[in-house]
């Protein structure tokens, strides 16, 4: 065969193989690899050694899934062949993960080497760069990556590597400090790294396993490989960890320092007053970047040294670091003398040092966290505020004791204790106790101190509080009160709090009271200027809305309106609340803006109320006379709305009028709008085909439009019992797609049919039919589905083994490599041949998938 030049296309990279390329390429690793190594070796080697991207994959397929490896030295040669070849543009990583994770023995050591060497490799790729500055946006970053995949180097590791760490050590060393290396100096070749700045280090918290580091980037892999080689050297071959931590302390990176000092810690040879000088002979004591190791290290050592030590370590911490700011570096010093005082209390060299530099900064508090740069509170994304007196402490004290202590305290700069801190438990306090709140009220009332920060710690204690009725009162006679309408986000929070609480909310009594603060506060929003341009480019109105204080009274006004009619059998909108609506509806400040995204997000229950007035008044809010309006009430209606039969009369025109605007919505009101539509066409009583609608919606959208309906149409399909599936295809659904097989109103785009393909599993009691269809259309590419999974879990082949077969030779004949879905089919064909579907087409179909780059397949 290679003398006739039948084989000459497999170590071509530059032609796409023709389908007998494809089997031969399978062939020839079923065939040869593993039995016949050195002859296939052989051929690869007269043939320049350069694999096409097909052989490249059959080749490793085989070696990672076969039952039994070659011996090692056969092994390494084909792995060599391998990594010397990597298919460019492609990620074949997975199939040299799996191979590794066989390479467990030691007898295949080497290989094992090879193979972890090439999939830790450190490689980068460009990103966006971030800046607020214009003149930035054409600029790149670099970005670190592994060749391997993180999770499965982390399975390797354990499973192949660490079990025999004593053999892999001396190599790994030289690999992962090279490894090490080339990132830094990678970062620093372009401007994104230099010898106080490093991005990756500054990621990392610690060393050593820490709960700042629980989200995980990928090149933590090779830092955490390094750490437990280091501390394997340190335990078993001490003489070699001082040595590699020697090495590691003089390189650039500041990774490799971390990690040399990490290794020191672990290292038992050497004595605390050593490791101390040891520490301050490598300069590390006020290099910030280090910080977290060198205070572990005193943490450590620092009891156990001797007075000299002592005293050398304390002269040099004197010194301070290099901020740049004198105050910055007082506080550092202070910081690391108050750390040194944890590890040994008693010390009074530390302590009489800390005295006098207290004297000299008296405002200088502790930080929770001394060894860290930077604390992450996990979920909230904040360092949270801190107050130099709890909630418990203020109840101990009458507010008038403190008041002017809490109208005048300020932040304090060092320490993170801040007045925000200070508020929050003013707030915690008011929540604990009424009486003391009412206190701190009257003397904020009589003091004429409307504007201090205390009155929103009032009223957020009052929100999360359980109140009674005569505390309601209070509050609501309160809110009255024209100047305390300075606060509209507080007092619209509390007002809508206290309507949504089914216990301790606002009683029925107190209703109207707190309809009148409601509208008085509307009144003062509404008059506000228009000045919030930022929102008109907003792409999430609703969020807006409900982050506002006009959104959030309109959501009082509905919740009001319906505690009013709970238990009522009229249903009407009282002409209070009508003013108020129609005020929002016509208003053209913010607050009437957002105020109509709510409404707009209730249309439904307001249609039941007053169906005229909502006809009038919010249905035209949904027309594109007004772009701005159309948006905003498109973007409430599709978030919260439903729609029921009654309303479609009045809201399927609207959806008409938007089809030629739907552009204008963002991406994820696109998926909405496609969404209800895809409803209203399966639940709707009118027929989507006859109403005229639907085709109407197909012929003036675009292509990403009709996908993302045939997404929406999947996920309603999926929902249906077998009874309303066959109902559903039965009146409208395959007269429709029998209408856009023949190009009505538009031919069908590979983009729907992509979509459209996974229908058969949705319908299955008609799945026979639906095959067809699909069959009429045209091909889709689908390189990632899980169409094929759909069909094999769900034994589609046994029980429509026909059908099965003719879905298949459609979908695969605009199937391309790599394909990824041969498990599969190779299931599928495993079930048809136990079926009366002629052996030829079985054999056509197996033909098909080993052109594919399927192996394994079952014989026909």
């Amino acid at each position: 065969m290679e003398e006739r030049e039948y084989l000459k296309a497999l170590f071509s990279t530059e032609k796409q193989l023709n389908e007998i390329g494809t089997i031969l390429a399978a062939w020839f690793a079923e065939i040869v690899v593993g039995v016949y190594d050195e002859a296939g070796l052989s051929i690869i080697h007269r043939n320049g050694q350069a694999l096409h991207n097909a052989l490249w994959f059959c080749i490793a397929q085989k070696l990672a899934f076969s039952d039994a490896l070659p011996e090692n030295s056969v092994l390494t040669k084909w792995v060599c062949v391998l990594l010397a070849s990597v298919p460019q543009g492609a990620k074949h990583s997975t199939y040299l993960e799996y191979l590794l994770e066989k390479c467990g023995q030691p007898s295949y050591y080497i290989t094992a080497l090879l193979l972890f060497e090439y999939l830790c490799r450190p490689y980068i790729q460009l990103q966006h760069h971030f800046s607020i500055n214009p003149d930035s946006q054409t600029k790149t970053d670099v970005q670190i990556v592994l060749t391997g995949d993180e999770y499965y180097l982390r399975e390797i590791w354990k499973k192949v590597i660490r079990p025999y760490l004593n053999r892999f050590a001396s190599a790994l060393e030289s690999i992962l400090t090279s490894f090490l290396q080339q990132m830094y100096h990678v970062l620093a070749g372009s401007g994104q790294a230099n010898e106080t700045w490093d991005p990756i280090s500054y990621s990392r918290s610690a060393i050593e396993p820490h709960e700042q580091d629980r989200v995980k980037n990928e090149t933590d892999f090779i830092i955490d490989a390094a750490r437990e080689l280091i501390e394997y050297f340190c335990a078993s071959e001490p003489a070699k960890g001082l040595s590699v931590i020697q090495k590691w302390a003089s390189a650039d990176s500041q990774l490799l320092k971390r990690l040399a000092i990490h290794g020191l810690i672990e290292l038992n040879i050497l004595s605390p007053d050593q490791k101390i000088d040891w520490m301050l002979e490598k300069n590390c004591l006020n290099f910030l970047p280090l910080k977290h190791e060198v205070f572990r290290l005193l943490k450590l050592t620092y009891p156990s040294a001797s007075e000299s030590v002592r005293t050398k370590l304390l002269d040099s911490i004197e010194g301070g670091p290099e901020t740049g700011d004198e105050e910055a570096n007082q506080y550092e010093i202070y910081n690391l003398l108050g750390w040194l005082k944890e590890a040994d209390p008693s010390c009074p060299f530390v302590n009489q040092l800390l005295s006098r530099i207290l004297e000299k900064h008296p405002d200088f508090e502790p930080r929770e966290h001394r060894d860290l740069n930077s604390w992450m509170t996990i979920g909230s994304g904040h360092s949270k505020d801190k107050s130099s007196i709890s909630a418990k402490e203020l109840l101990a004290q009458e507010p008038e004791e403190i008041l002017e202590w809490l109208l005048t305290y300020q932040d304090k700069r060092w320490g993170f204790l801040s007045r925000e801190g200070l508020l929050a438990e003013v707030s915690e306090a008011v929540s604990s106790s009424f009486d003391w709140g009412k206190k701190l009220i009257d003397l904020l009332k009589s003091g004429q101190y409307w504007t201090t920060g205390l009155w929103k710690s009032i009223l957020r204690g009052w929100e999360k509080t359980n109140l009674n009725e005569n505390q309601w009162e209070f509050i609501l006679d309160l809110l009255l009160h024209k100047d305390i309408y300075l606060l509209r986000n507080q007092m619209a929070d509390l007002l809508l709090s206290g309507i949504e609480k089914q216990k301790f909310g606002i009683p029925m009594n107190l209703l109207p009271t707190a309809e009148t603060v409601s509208y008085q506060l509307w009144d003062e929003l509404d008059r506000k200027p228009n000045v919030e341009r930022d929102f008109t480019n907003t792409e999430d109105w609703l969020t807006k809305a409900i982050n506002h204080p006009g959104g959030k009274i309109v959501q009082f006004w509905l919740h009001s309106l319906s505690k009013h009619n709970s238990g009522s059998k009229e249903t009407a909108i009282p002409e209070s609340y009508r003013l108020y609506f129609t005020k929002t509806v016509n208003g053209d400040s913010i607050s009437a803006q957002l105020g109509r995204v709510i409404l707009a997000s209730h249309l439904h229950y307001l249609f039941f109320l007053d169906s005229l007035w909502t006809q009038e008044n919010i249905i035209p809010l949904l027309k594109w006379s007004n772009e701005m309006d159309a948006r905003q009430a498109w973007d409430g209606y599709l978030s919260w709305g439903e729609w029921n039969e009654a309303l479609l009369a009045d809201l399927v025109p609207m959806f008409e009028k938007s089809f030629e605007h739907i552009s204008q919505l963002h991406a994820r009101m696109k998926d909405r709008f496609c969404e209800f539509l895809a409803s209203i066409a399966v639940y709707s009583l009118t027929n989507p085909i006859n109403s005229g609608w639907l085709l109407r919606f197909i012929a003036v959208t675009n292509v990403e439009i009709r996908r993302k309906w045939a997404m929406a149409m999947r996920r309603q399909l999926h929902n249906l019992k077998n009874d309303g599936k066959r109902e559903v295809w039965g009146n409208w659904l395959k007269n429709y797609w029998e209408k856009r097989t023949f190009g009505i109103p538009l031919p069908l785009h590979i983009s729907e049919t992509e979509e459209m393909a996974s229908w058969v599993i949705e319908l299955e009691p008609v799945f026979d039919e639906v095959t067809i269809m699909v069959c009429r259309s045209p091909v889709p590419a689908l390189a990632h589905t899980s169409l094929f999974y759909r069909l094999s879990e769900d034994k589609f082949a046994e029980k429509y083994p026909v059908a099965t077969l003719e879905l298949l030779f459609h979908l695969l004949s605009g199937a391309k490599e790599p394909f990824y879905h041969c498990e599969q089919l190779a299931q599928i064909l495993k079930t048809l041949i136990n079926q009366d579907v002629g052996r030829e087409k079985l054999r056509q179909l197996s033909h098909c998938l080993i052109g594919l780059g399927c192996v394994n397949l079952p014989q026909t």
